[in-house]
């Protein structure tokens, strides 16, 4: 067990990584979750739309996580290895490539948008209006979409600033976003002081306002602080990115981006199979979403530290340590989501109340959650095991473990229940979860334990 327990040197260095991390998690949730909670005092049908629009957006955000954090398995390993300048250049390559895939994700939308919304509302037996939901939709979709060049420009800061240890001021950005959304949430939502009563719409600003105020602060912070933001330091004037370096890192981060979208869409592939339940089934799965990611702050946060950890050690050229942080930071996170699960389970019955819907959203949803509850413990596993192979920076691996899992058995699973069969939502939900999580940890064990994924990409 030895290999599994740290000294409190080790649990003091992470927990001075990670908290910062984990309370910027745990904002982002929070403020996803008042979000719903204050949207669903419109209706249902609101509540229903904008979960829909969300799972949309949901894709666009996990693809620029994948390709920063896919470039950041070449930053942290710059930083093990002390070399400024070619970690500077990853921070670039972050920003060009941001802005290209920003481009693709609006042309997108505005062709397939309504498509795309479509596809995820189907007759209600409970009698809520899918033109109405499908409006409700519309219009928060046009707001909401002025906020992506933010978010990428931040995941561009936050990312690189978390890279080499800088982990607080994301986390300041997270709470001053956080004040701004709850705030105008309320006064634009409800028409509160003077202010107009926008419903969805006025949600749709506020979360657009905290876009802009998280984005200034990481940038501003980053650019008059360069002795500690050292990749920042006369950036524009420090000549082109290395063509070899550029080529190196797409390699590593192209994969990691396709990975993300293919997660993120076979995520939506599911919510949208459950969505054939009806509308009242796209209301539960929201609220037990909201429930999940707020509770899995933890363990995403430790998994963030995880590869941070890792890629340090192995840019240091000390593999052993980084097979021994990723030991030590598995254990610790699960453990910690252990407890979390079941305050998660004992609060199930009591989370829907916060919101103004029908019986039946709130029954499903209490059942959702429980089963939820169930998986975490399973579901920190995966997350580190993903960590810890993304980290060595093999593509393939990476790519086969996640996204290509996540099309070869989960969604071809999804589609099998949900087109084929009758059964609830609740058990379908189980089921679908249960046995595709349980195999993909199986064969994560497997491969963390081979140690295949220990590679040392910039000493090379």
């Amino acid at each position: 067990m030895k290999k599994f327990i740290g000294d409190k040197s080790f649990y003091k260095h992470v927990f001075i990584i990670a908290m910062p991390i984990i309370i910027q998690n745990v904002i982002t949730s929070f403020v996803n979750l008042l979000d719903n909670v204050m949207v669903g005092q419109v209706g249902t049908e609101a509540m229903s739309g904008v979960a829909v629009v969300n799972q949309l957006i949901f894709v666009f955000n996990l693809g620029i996580f994948g390709f920063t954090s896919g470039v950041g398995i070449m930053g942290t390993q710059f930083v093990g290895k002390g070399d400024h300048k070619g970690f500077a250049d990853t921070f670039k390559i972050k920003i060009t490539v941001g802005f290209i895939y920003l481009l693709i994700a609006f042309g997108i939308f505005y062709f397939l948008g309504d498509t795309l919304i479509m596809s995820y509302l189907h007759d209600s037996e409970a009698g809520l209006d899918i033109a109405l939901t499908f409006q409700y939709a519309k219009d928060y979709f046009k707001v909401i979409v002025i906020g992506l060049p933010f978010f990428m420009v931040t995941q561009s800061y936050s990312t690189t600033l978390r890279e080499m240890k800088q982990t607080s001021i994301p986390m300041l950005s997270g709470v001053a976003a956080f004040c701004t959304n709850l705030i105008f949430n309320y006064l634009l939502i409800f028409g509160k002081f003077g202010f107009p009563k926008l419903g969805i719409v006025g949600a749709a600003i506020a979360t657009v306002f905290s876009r802009i105020v998280e984005c200034s602060i990481n940038v501003i912070w980053t650019h008059t602080h360069t002795d500690r933001a050292i990749f920042a330091k006369n950036i524009l004037k420090s000549g082109r990115v290395d063509k070899g370096l550029v080529k190196k890192v797409l390699i590593i981060a192209l994969p990691s981006l396709i990975n993300e979208l293919m997660w993120a869409g076979g995520q939506t592939m599911l919510n949208q199979n459950l969505s054939l339940r009806g509308i009242e089934a796209v209301s539960a799965v929201t609220i037990m979403s909201n429930v999940q990611y707020l509770f899995k702050s933890a363990f995403l946060g430790f998994g963030v530290t995880l590869a941070i950890l890792v890629g340090n050690a192995l840019g240091a050229k000390n593999p052993e340590l980084a097979v021994e942080s990723d030991n030590k930071m598995i254990a610790l996170s699960f453990v910690v989501t252990l407890a979390l699960a079941v305050i998660v389970f004992v609060l199930a019955p009591f989370i829907p109340g916060m919101y103004n819907t029908i019986p039946e959203v709130k029954s499903i949803a209490t059942k959702l959650i429980m089963l939820c509850a169930i998986g975490m413990p399973i579901d920190s596993l995966i997350n580190n095991f993903y960590h810890t192979i993304k980290s060595g920076g093999n593509p393939l691996l990476n790519f086969m473990y996640d996204g290509g899992y996540t099309w070869i058995v989960m969604v071809p699973l999804a589609f099998c229940i949900g087109h084929f069969t009758n059964i609830p939502i609740a058990p379908m939900y189980a089921l679908i979860y249960y046995v595709s999580n349980g195999l993909k940890c199986i064969i994560g064990i497997i491969l963390v334990r081979k140690r295949i994924w220990v590679r040392d990409l910039v000493n090379n």
